[in-house]
């Protein structure tokens, strides 16, 4: 049996007022009655498709694009610029970092050590990979994120200050723990 995930599709009208900006006015079902009432034409609205589309590269591009823009109206820069570091013995592939680099901070996504490598410093090392890659760059903290029944005193234990932790009331396991570590230890917390 094949399972599709579950879509959320909504359709919203948006209307345009006379100094042209845009109003959100509703969702669904009331989205006809709203136009016949207002006696709306094409000019004065537009109807946006909201639903779960698939990730591609085109997609991506257009979305760092908008966001370089964005910022840029800011004076900021967004320099989105991913990283992946492997820990190799005799060829094969370890252990892994994975993260990206985005305005002045560093963000770690995944970090991995195969099951049968553990406890040889090897997440250690990569950690100390990412930190001496970006050290000299300019750049103001490293991010990341970890569940309670993953690592969080390893993260501790490399240095890196606990910012908040989120719970969740359903399965302590999944408490999110945020950490931080800054380049400049002046402005640690």
């Amino acid at each position: 049996m094949v399972f599709k995930p579950l879509m959320s599709i909504h359709t919203i009208l948006i209307k345009m007022e006379k100094d042209g900006k845009f109003q959100f006015v509703e969702t669904k079902r009331r989205i006809n009655a709203i136009i016949e009432t207002e006696k709306l034409t094409r000019r004065t609205f537009c109807m946006v498709l909201i639903e779960q589309v698939e990730i591609n590269d085109s997609l991506k591009k257009d979305i760092q694009k908008e966001f370089e823009k964005y910022e840029a109206k800011d004076g900021v820069s967004f320099n989105h610029t991913p990283f992946c570091f492997g820990a190799k013995e005799n060829g094969k592939v370890i252990g892994a970092i994975t993260g990206f680099r985005c305005f002045s901070e560093i963000y770690i996504d995944e970090l991995i050590v195969f099951e049968h490598q553990r406890g040889k410093q090897i997440g250690t090392q990569l950690i100390q990979m990412v930190e001496d890659t970006y050290k000299n760059q300019n750049l103001h903290n490293i991010n990341l994120c970890t569940y309670e029944f993953q690592a969080p005193e390893f993260y501790k234990k490399l240095g890196f200050e606990l910012e908040f932790v989120r719970r969740n009331n359903y399965n302590s396991k999944l408490n999110k723990y945020y950490y931080v570590k800054y380049f400049d230890k002046s402005n640690s917390l």
